[in-house]
């Protein structure tokens, strides 16, 4: 065997080296987490800090100068201690697990080397209390508490009684069953991102009204993975798909390709633009449970009426819009807007629409005419909203509608099941452009700064400092 193929069979099994030992290390801590949990995240947190313009340093951390100012008080301290039990090998945040149990409760642990010096660089703050059940035990304050192990950390939040017998059942659970034992998810978890995590199905449910599936083995759930890192331009990267526990990508239900001929109808001056690819197997639970759940009542009330023409859409839906003030988005005032909105249903369900806004008109004492297309003309915000039938679409939009404008959608929509695009302004001439694009139930969103040599996580979080 000549050197060359040496050579690279030995560099081929350097990196299965490396790989093997990066999943070993994580896979210890994955360990302790069970499978059985609603949702599990990996975080290097040294290097989300490095995006963000904080360096790690023996001394401490060392902030940029664009963010400087406004890592002050308490979080400087909390971050100072944090870089220098990293740089002495006392704790790894490079490798933190998060993960949210289903009776609710919040895990986040590390490994950690030297429990002595840990609680001596951790100083007042940490208030330590006397042992408990074999863990060095702190409160940490907002019903969190810290618990040590001789190799291994956790901060215990929202727990119900003894943060101790909360974390030997979470223990007890994980020794019966890992999620390391998910061959997809362990993978998903592993990877070398920023961030990755892995929600399991019914995680909506669980959140919006407590009803927990965890009768449910874990290995015949779908799991929601994703992963965040950034990108060689300086941008933002979210990548996620849907997956069964052994890896297998699941196709989102009721989905299918945006029709293009859609944007023919976005004037090219549109900031803000979403399209999704739907048939009447969509399912549009979890949306009516956002709703409830952020809205109340009358947001409940609202999704019952329109649920019936949902259910009936089979084919694209398009929202596009653009903000005439600078006030648009804080305010929220409809008349600070042009928009369109087309929904692909029959032409039953369009009628039937049609009917309900014009009886809501003339109980609000508006007259709505009809122009020469067919379309219904409703004086409203201060201005017109025309609205019908556009070539088997509900249409409705504050400019007639037109199918020969120009726009550079095509590359983020064609051959997606669903898409976003928009750009924000910012001071300064800055821009926030944001994409977002899933097919074959994989997707991946993009954020990327403009007008500025700023990494777009660093320009993000000088922003919330700033108004910290």
């Amino acid at each position: 065997m000549n050197l060359r193929h040496l050579s690279l069979l030995a560099l081929m099994a350097l990196l299965m080296g490396l790989a093997t030992v990066s999943c070993s290390r994580q896979g210890e801590l994955l360990d302790t987490v069970p499978a059985d949990v609603s949702a599990v995240a990996t975080v290097d947190f040294k290097k989300l800090c490095e995006a963000s313009g904080i360096t790690f340093t023996s001394e401490g951390i060392k902030a940029d100068d664009k963010i400087n100012g406004g890592v002050r008080g308490d979080l400087r301290e909390m971050l100072d201690r944090m870089a220098r039990l990293d740089s002495e090998g006392v704790a790894d945040f490079s490798r933190v697990a998060v993960a949210v149990a289903g009776d609710g409760a919040q895990y986040v642990t590390f490994a950690i080397s030297d429990y002595g010096k840990l609680k001596e660089q951790a100083g007042e703050w940490l208030e330590w209390q006397p042992d408990a059940d074999g863990y060095h035990v702190a409160d940490v304050g907002d019903g969190c508490t810290f618990l040590c192990s001789s190799s291994q950390a956790w901060l215990v939040n929202d727990v119900r009684g003894s943060a101790t017998k909360a974390l030997e059942g979470l223990l007890k659970r994980a020794g019966e069953m890992p999620v390391t034992k998910l061959d997809g998810v362990m993978q998903a978890l592993s990877r070398e991102n920023i961030a990755n995590i892995a929600v399991a199905s019914g995680f909506i449910s669980f959140a919006t009204d407590k009803k927990s599936d965890t009768e449910i083995p874990a290995q015949d759930k779908e799991w929601n993975v994703a992963s965040l890192n950034t990108g060689a331009d300086n941008s933002l990267v979210a990548e996620w798909e849907t997956m069964q526990s052994t890896g297998r990508t699941v196709k989102v239900k009721g989905m299918q390709n945006i029709n293009p001929a859609l944007l023919a109808y976005v004037p090219e001056d549109y900031s803000v633009t979403f399209a999704a690819g739907l048939t009447p197997e969509f399912n549009w639970k979890p949306l009516e449970q956002l709703a409830l759940a952020v809205g109340g009542f009358q947001a409940g009330a609202f999704m019952a009426v329109v649920n019936p023409f949902l259910e009936s859409i089979n084919g694209s839906v398009l929202i596009a819009a653009k903000p005439l003030s600078e006030y648009a988005l804080a305010e929220g005032d409809p008349s600070d807007w042009d928009f369109i909105v087309m929904a692909h249903m029959p032409q039953d369900k369009i009628n039937s629409l049609m009917t309900m806004i014009a009886t809501m008109m003339s109980t609000a004492g508006i007259a709505p005419s009809v122009n020469e297309d067919g379309m219904m003309v409703v004086p409203q915000y201060g201005k017109n909203l025309y609205i019908g039938n556009v070539d088997g679409y509900l249409g409705i939009s504050t400019k007639e509608f037109d199918n020969s404008r120009n726009n550079s959608l095509a590359p983020t929509f064609v051959n997606k099941d669903m898409a976003f695009a928009t750009a924000f302004p910012m001071d300064g001439g800055v821009t926030i452009d944001a994409s977002v694009s899933m097919t074959s139930g994989k997707g991946q969103a993009k954020f990327k700064v403009d007008g500025t040599d700023s990494p777009t996580l660093m320009y993000l979080l000088s922003i919330l400092l700033s108004k910290s």
